[in-house]
């Protein structure tokens, strides 16, 4: 999945998700490390999200293969190994994210 984001989309991603040191860091703050606008900010996200998205979208497609090929018993054990540990948390991230517009907390 890293080698589909572009370093700044990964770079971007990775604050803005506190995925290195626990920090969340706010757009401005992206905005000042990276000498880009506000809405530059939102492409780059945008963008890795939409990547993520579509990785995760032929990772199912794969994993609905592999299942009626191998049964659900190795699927696991499938899963564990295409998964990469930064997408399977860029995939929760996903999934909350969802979440929170379908209760409308997040536009």
């Amino acid at each position: 999945m890293q080698e589909k984001l572009t370093p700044k989309e990964r770079d971007v991603l990775r604050l803005n998700l506190d995925l290195d040191d626990g920090i969340k860091r706010p757009s401005e703050e992206i905005c000042q490390l990276f000498g880009v606008t506000k809405s530059e900010v939102e492409k780059f996200l945008n963008s890795a999200i939409q990547k993520i998205n579509e990785e995760y979208i032929n990772i199912m497609q794969i994993l609905n293969e592999k299942s009626m090929v191998f049964g659900l018993q190795n699927l696991e054990k499938f899963v564990k190994k295409i998964v990469t540990k930064e997408l399977q948390i860029c995939y929760k991230f996903f999934i909350f994210s969802n979440f929170m517009k379908n209760i409308g907390l997040l536009s």
